[in-house]
C-alpha cells in the first residue's frame, strides 16, 4: 500500500499526497448534497425543485441562480420552453461553458447527469477549477468519477 504524507487539516479532513508524488492529494470528508447547475435544481415553488431555493440565495442577493441583469441583485431568470426544464431557475456553477449563453442552462455543470466536488476556496492544494477527481465510499470500495 502506498504510503501518505500529511499536508493540512482543513476543519476537519486531513490532506494527505503520495509520499513519493505530490501531484495528487487524498482527504476523507462527508458528503453534502448539492443540485447546483441542475436543470431542475431551484424552482419558484420552493417545492418542486432538487434543493431549497434558499440555498441559492434571497431577494436582492441571488448568488445561485442567473438573473436579469447578471448581479445578485437582479431577478431570478425562469427557463423557457426550449429549455432542458421550462418553469425552474437556472441555477450557475462555478465550472461552465463560456461559449455559451449565460441564460442558456447547458453553460453550467448539470448536476443531475455530471458529478462534481466542491473544495474549499482557499485551500492552496493546487486543484484547480475543472480538475479531475475519484470519490470512494470507504465502506464499500464503490467509487465514481468527478469534475
Amino acid at each position: 500500500m502506498a504510503k501518505l504524507k500529511f499536508v493540512k487539516r482543513i476543519r476537519y479532513s486531513d490532506i494527505n499526497t503520495l509520499e513519493d508524488d505530490d501531484s495528487a492529494f487524498f482527504y476523507e470528508a462527508g458528503m453534502m448534497i448539492d443540485a447546483d447547475g441542475g436543470y431542475h435544481a431551484y424552482h419558484p415553488d420552493n417545492k418542486s425543485g432538487l434543493d431549497y431555493l434558499g440555498n441559492a440565495g434571497r431577494q436582492g442577493n441571488w448568488w445561485a441562480l442567473v438573473t436579469d441583469n447578471g448581479q445578485p441583485d437582479g431577478n431570478p431568470i425562469r427557463q423557457t420552453d426550449s429549455d432542458p426544464a421550462p418553469g425552474f431557475y437556472i441555477s450557475t456553477t462555478s465550472l461552465e461553458d463560456t461559449s455559451q449563453d449565460r441564460k442558456d442552462p447547458r453553460r453550467y455543470v448539470n448536476a443531475e447527469a455530471i458529478n462534481f466536488f466542491v473544495l474549499p476556496g482557499r485551500s492552496n492544494l493546487g486543484a484547480k477549477l475543472g480538475d479531475f477527481g475519484v470519490i470512494i465510499r470507504p465502506t464499500t470500495g464503490v467509487y465514481d468519477y468527478a469534475v
